[in-house]
Parts: structure tokens; C-alpha cells; sequence
């Protein structure tokens, strides 16, 4: 929040003499931001964008606040979001750093369950076939857990793998069993 108090309006003679920090307060209640809200399970958002300068660069940014306020606990919760195209709207911005999250997100997966991180390669077509070799199974993934995530949103990598090796422990213990033991299981499986 230190850096966000560095933002200014450009050419504002109203509030010319205002230090960064009480020019942070007032960018809220400016009338000529945007904003519009919505309310979803006591949690209100508010969406506002605005284009604003800051010291350290020389064009403007487009910068949109999500507030969040919780009804019940009046807590706020402030999200900035910065970028330099200043057509570009709120919507598009939130899409887009939405997008961003997930690609990273992606990317932790790669690393840490699929082995990203475990390539040691300095060769070009190695380091290629490792990142798409990973990124791969993180599609792979996706698709496989796509059944398992309608009942549980949260269901993860390590979900999967656990799922699969009771699968595989199963098929394991059935081979070794006697004939008659297993048609004994799969008869009484089948009559549950």
C-alpha cells in the first residue's frame, strides 16, 4: 500500500498542495472515477478505474481498485490492478490478471508435481521436452479431474494420486488373491 499513496491525478488544481497520503484518501470519493458494485453472499465489491500517474513513471496508468467490504465485520479488502493501456476497462483488466493467476498457478503444478523442477538439462531440446512434457500432465490434470471437481471444487493433484494408487493397490492385491476369493469379492462388490 506504500507505493499505491505515490499515485496523483494529473492536473488537478483543486487539489494542488496535497501530500501523496491524503491524495490516496481522496481518490476514493473523487465523482469522476468509475465504479460499480455487486454483493455476493455479505461480501460487497466495488469496482472502480481511474487514470492516474505516479512519480516513478512518466505516462499515466489505468489503474482499477476492487474494494471489497464484508457487511457483517466491515472489513475492506483493497486489490489494485495496473496497467499502461489506458482503453483498456475494468472487465478486461480483472480477465486478464485472472488469466495471469492461473498460468502461474499452472506453473506451480508443473514444479511441483510433475517434475518440472526435478529436469536438470542445459540443452535446449531437453529443457523443451521437460517444460512440455510437464506442462502436459498439468492439462492431463485438468481433464482427469474435471468428474471428481463437480462434486469437490477443491479437489487437487494430490487427490488424484491418491485416487489412482487405491486404484492400483486394488488391482495389485486382487492378482494375488486365489481365483475363488476373487470372484467371492467381486460377487459380493456387485450385490452391495
Amino acid at each position: 500500500m506504500q507505493e499505491i499513496i505515490a499515485l496523483f491525478i494529473a492536473l488537478a488544481p483543486h487539489l494542488s498542495g496535497t501530500t501523496g497520503r491524503q491524495l490516496s484518501r481522496v481518490v476514493f470519493a473523487l465523482p469522476t472515477m468509475t465504479g460499480r458494485g455487486t454483493m455476493d453472499r455479505n461480501i460487497q465489491t466495488e469496482v472502480y478505474q481511474m487514470e492516474l500517474r505516479h512519480r516513478k513513471f512518466t505516462d499515466p496508468l489505468n489503474i482499477v481498485c476492487i474494494l471489497k467490504t464484508n457487511q457483517t465485520t466491515k472489513q475492506q479488502l483493497h486489490t489494485f490492478l495496473f496497467s499502461p493501456d489506458l482503453d483498456l476497462d475494468a472487465e478486461k483488466m480483472i480477465d486478464y490478471y485472472s488469466l495471469r493467476f492461473h498460468i502461474e498457478f499452472s506453473f506451480r503444478d508443473a514444479k511441483q508435481h510433475w517434475g518440472l523442477q526435478d529436469f536438470m538439462n542445459v540443452n535446449e531440446v531437453p529443457i523443451n521436452t521437460a517444460a512440455n512434457l510437464s506442462k502436459f500432465m498439468v492439462s492431463v490434470f485438468a481433464k482427469l479431474a474435471e468428474p471428481f471437481r463437480r462434486e469437490n471444487p477443491d479437489y487437487s493433484v494430490l487427490d488424484l494420486k491418491s485416487h489412482y494408487r487405491e486404484l492400483k493397490y486394488i488391482h495389485e492385491t486382487l492378482k494375488i488373491l486365489p481365483q475363488n476369493l476373487k470372484i467371492l469379492l467381486l460377487s459380493k462388490s456387485h450385490s452391495l
